[in-house]
């Protein structure tokens, strides 16, 4: 690197460290009941909530291992209805936990026994409820920490547990053009958010990286669908791909908008990004294989939609620097 370039660096880093920006909590549209959503009292390094109703199509096969799907007995429902689930992450993706509550008794019951039968190994652990089944995936103290506040109800508000990560969420849009059916907060830390994007089939290796020297610590996301809830599988890229279908990823950067957006190109969290218009709005825009994705920085905010439709991704992110 160039004296002059590294100056400039230097000079930029010490300018950002002194102007701190502070996150307050907004007034987004989030999915019914999530203010209502309670969480154990452990460490978390992420948070997901869906609302749906009359309810999502869930395979039963999803709670039993790969080998134990073709052991089903041909009696057994080929699926279950979920209206609403609250579901937390430890430092990965193999700690995992929560509480699931289905449409009818019936469906949880079919759940519940489909899962006790075929549990898969000994770290799988589970609790019904009816309607409602609560499991926990994974071994050691995190795992023991949230199963005996699942049991025993021990649990607190998000807005208590997290208040960062409450007031990160409520950043989501106010108005957004479709019905959120859920929402989260997913931690940088321990590289989870790598983790979950590549089930999600997103690449997020780079994204992270620029994130995390933008001053991020954690990222809020809402999905958004006009599909009846009971044509939903489930939450992906291939659900994204679907039109109607799209996500608001919102993020907070402890530096001043100006600051943020120096840093944002200096890290290259911008790059291949396209700058175009839309309306009186400058943004930038990529399309990455059948997705559109839309990014704006407004403040200290960082905004990114995506959606199958470019029509559909730029609404949504209008949507959230409108409000």
């Amino acid at each position: 690197m160039k004296t002059r370039e590294l100056l400039a660096a230097l000079v930029l880093l010490m300018v950002a460290a002194a102007c701190t920006s502070t996150l307050t909590a907004g007034d987004g549209l989030l999915p019914t009941g999530m203010d209502q959503a309670r969480v154990p009292q452990a460490e978390l390094g992420g948070f997901v909530y869906l609302s749906a109703s009359p309810g999502v199509a869930v395979s039963t096969s999803r709670f039993v291992s790969s080998q134990g799907v073709a052991e089903l007995p041909a009696d057994v429902p080929t699926q279950v209805d979920i209206v609403g689930a609250t579901l937390v992450v430890g430092s990965s993706p193999e700690e995992i936990g929560g509480t699931l509550t289905f449409a009818t008794p019936q469906d949880a019951e079919t759940a519940w026994q489909v899962f006790e039968a075929r549990k898969m190994g000994e770290e799988n652990w589970g609790l019904l409820e009816s309607p409602r089944m609560h499991a926990v995936r994974g071994e050691g103290p995190w795992a023991t920490s949230v199963r005996s506040a699942l049991e025993s109800a021990s649990l607190v508000p998000l807005s208590t547990h997290d208040p960062d990560a409450w007031a990160l969420v409520t950043n989501l849009p106010e108005q957004p053009p479709s019905a959120p059916i859920a929402a989260g907060v997913v931690s940088l830390e321990d590289r989870l958010i790598e983790d979950f994007g590549a089930e999600a089939g997103f690449p997020l290796s780079d994204i992270a990286d620029a994130l995390g020297l933008a001053g991020v610590e954690a990222i809020a996301f809402g999905v958004y669908s006009d599909l009846p809830s009971d044509a939903i599988e489930s939450i992906d890229r291939d659900f994204l791909a679907q039109s109607g279908s799209a996500a608001l990823f919102v993020s907070h950067s402890s530096y001043h908008g100006a600051i943020l957006s120096l840093v944002m190109r200096a890290g290259s969290g911008l790059s291949g990004l396209e700058e175009v218009e839309l309306g009186d709005k400058t943004v930038r825009y990529r399309k990455i294989g059948d997705l559109h994705l839309v990014a704006k920085t407004e403040g200290s905010f960082i905004y990114a939609a995506v959606a199958a439709a470019r029509d559909d991704a730029e609404k949504l992110i209008l949507s959230a620097i409108s409000d």
